[in-house]
């Protein structure tokens, strides 16, 4: 072998390394996409079987998963919506009659997704009216009602300052979560 088809990069190895724990975590993630998935269709049949089931879902998410509790089960909610037939504007978008179309629709999606969020996203309506379930407070944000992030983040840095943190601290603070956001 020649010099010229040699690769110089000293970062080889370790970059292959990272390549390796991605392919993991995708695999992890499509996974957790089947189980939950079939674990819906077996188990979860009625809108108080969608409450029940998202109540331990989220109760479980929480000992690990603070942070991101409401995404992730507004990320399920929706995927029970729609195996369960049970979201009037996803019924009608997606032209849902009966589980057996939703759990179709899913299974066709799936395969096209690597994960939760990926399908929670193929399952959005594409409009700028939130999906909601009957009963719920907790509607899906559109683009238009999003406040903007620097807004957020400078009213939490005002707070955090007003609680006496200094900019340190709310900077570490701020570095320690980017772990979670990648989740």
């Amino acid at each position: 072998m020649s010099n010229a088809n040699q690769n110089t990069n000293p970062f080889l190895a370790v970059e292959m390394a990272g390549k390796d724990v991605a392919v993991a975590q995708q695999d992890a993630s499509k996974l957790v996409m089947s189980i939950a998935v079939e674990t819906i269709k077996k188990n979860v049949h009625t809108k108080e079987d969608a409450k029940a089931f998202l109540t331990g879902y989220a109760d479980q998410i929480a000992t690990t998963n603070k942070d991101s509790v409401k995404s992730l089960k507004s990320r399920m909610a929706r995927i029970v919506k729609v195996l369960i037939v049970s979201d009037e504007k996803l019924n009608e978008y997606h032209k849902l009659s009966k589980p057996l179309d939703g759990q179709k629709l899913i299974a066709k999606l799936s395969k096209k997704c690597d994960g939760l969020k990926p399908l929670y996203d193929a399952l959005a309506i594409p409009s700028a009216e939130p999906v909601t379930g009957e009963g719920e407070s907790e509607s899906e944000p559109t683009d238009k009602d999003k406040r903007p992030l620097p807004e957020i983040f400078a009213n939490a840095t005002k707070e955090a300052r007003e609680n006496g943190y200094t900019t340190d601290e709310i900077v570490a603070e701020l570095s320690y979560l980017q772990i979670d956001l990648t989740s």
